[in-house]
């Protein structure tokens, strides 16, 4: 959602790592193709006994048969990249735990989930989608707004402008009149 410049300059303020992916690849599992991954309903079964509140859960499985880490997710609520009361995690794909990741790696994602809950109004609830949807919508008219008062000036007919000096002038002329 960002530059990279951008996003590393974020993420270093904040304390999260520019370099996150390298470093947790340092935490997860090797592959091994002898190890049986656990199955989709084992996933579900045992992060709905961890989280017994949560109603609904992701689970992202990378194409890649290599990959040993599913992306997790439970919670009252999935959005697209958010969660309302639930919990997003790293998993194992052959014990189903949870993946230790150091502290800068986590706030890393904290970061960048935050940036999308700024971006799209998430922030505040239903107060915040409406805030943001206004301002954003102010915020885009300012070039039309600007543009229709440039022209506005640009195409202003010479023959009013020659009024307002003769107004002037008159003016200017019965003044000088009265002090004769």
């Amino acid at each position: 959602m960002a530059y990279e410049v951008l996003t590393n300059l974020t993420q270093q303020a904040f304390g999260g790592a520019v370099d996150a992916h390298t470093i947790a690849e340092k935490y997860e599992p090797k592959f091994d193709p002898e190890k049986k991954a656990l199955t989709y309903t084992d996933f579900v079964d045992r992060k709905f006994k961890e989280f017994p509140d949560a109603k609904q859960f992701r689970m992202s499985i990378p194409r890649n048969d290599s990959a040993t880490v599913y992306h997790v997710g439970v919670a009252q609520f999935i959005g697209l990249k958010s969660l309302v009361n639930g919990k997003s995690m790293e998993t194992n794909k052959y014990t189903g735990k949870e993946i230790d990741y150091p502290k800068e790696v986590q706030m890393h994602e904290v970061i960048e989930h935050m940036n999308f809950d700024l971006h799209v109004g998430y922030w505040g609830g239903m107060f915040g989608k409406i805030f943001t949807f206004i301002i954003g919508i102010i915020c885009t008219s300012l070039p039309i707004t600007g543009f229709l008062i440039w022209w506005g000036r640009r195409n202003k007919s010479p023959k009013k402008k020659n009024e307002i000096k003769n107004i002037h002038q008159h003016r200017k002329d019965s003044h000088h009149e009265q002090l004769v």
